[in-house]
């Protein structure tokens, strides 16, 4: 039921983030984030669901492309001042919040793609 809570609240964030990105500026970088959104939140869903979408290397692979590309959209987010400066300490929380909102995301495609056997288990496995 947890999870059900959580993919409500990740899609309406989705939507609502998504709208005014791309109210704002339809760029190459929304597209590949837009692309990235789409494939966590399919994980999350295979997973609730319990059904099997593509193949288990697609989401062990993706699974690490979705976190490297968090981070670095994390990163990249804000324009970082030369030198030290005490506003920085203002944007950590904001840098860590969305990644912090995605760990459950996180370990749902972990437990999925690693961890879910009998999910990705085939017809043929039966029969042997």
């Amino acid at each position: 039921m947890w999870w059900k809570i959580y993919l409500a609240v990740i899609l309406a964030l989705q939507f609502h983030s998504y709208n005014q990105l791309f109210a704002i500026a339809p760029v190459h970088d929304n597209y590949l984030k837009l692309l990235f959104s789409i494939t966590e939140t399919a994980g999350l869903i295979g997973f609730i669901a319990n059904k099997k979408l593509l193949t288990p290397l697609f989401w062990k692979s993706s699974l690490w492309v979705c976190v490297a590309w968090d981070i670095y959209s994390a990163l990249t987010a804000f324009d970082w001042y030369k030198g030290w400066n005490p506003k920085i300490l203002i944007m950590v929380p904001a840098l860590l919040s969305p990644l912090i909102l995605f760990l459950p995301m996180y370990r749902a495609l972990y437990l999925y793609s690693y961890k879910s056997a009998a999910i990705w288990k085939t017809q043929r496995d039966d029969l042997e």
